[in-house]
């Protein structure tokens, strides 16, 4: 079975449920934050690339399959919509978006990239 290389972003409560999941059928490449205490946690604890800038991470974690996105909601429509122009694979935790516009524009990229 093939492993998936994935990258998360967003290091908070929710995110180390979703790498626990991961760890199943795959590896985590690499997890973005801000907050850079919550980021270096994430990177000691699950000895991964760390980095404070989302497209930074896109660009340069090799072999990316999926991006997994458990950002703070108002961030969800930005993250998805920039790995989605990437040509990633999307996971987005709920909600989907704060306004239907977002969760609009959101299913119209991923139409748009297959």
């Amino acid at each position: 079975m093939k492993k998936y290389n994935f990258v998360l972003v967003g290091c908070g409560a929710i995110a180390t449920k979703h790498i626990l999941e991961i760890q199943r059928v795959g590896v985590v490449k690499s997890v973005c934050d801000t907050n850079l205490q919550r980021l270096e946690d994430f990177v000691e604890k699950y000895n991964v690339k760390g980095f404070d800038s989302f497209s930074q991470m896109l660009q340069d974690t090799p072999g990316i399959d999926i991006v997994v996105v458990c950002s703070p909601n108002g961030m969800h429509a930005n993250h998805t919509i920039e790995a989605l122009e990437a040509g990633f694979h999307v996971i987005c935790e709920k909600p989907m978006a704060l306004y239907t516009t977002d969760a609009i524009e959101m299913i119209s990229t991923a139409k748009k990239k297959d």
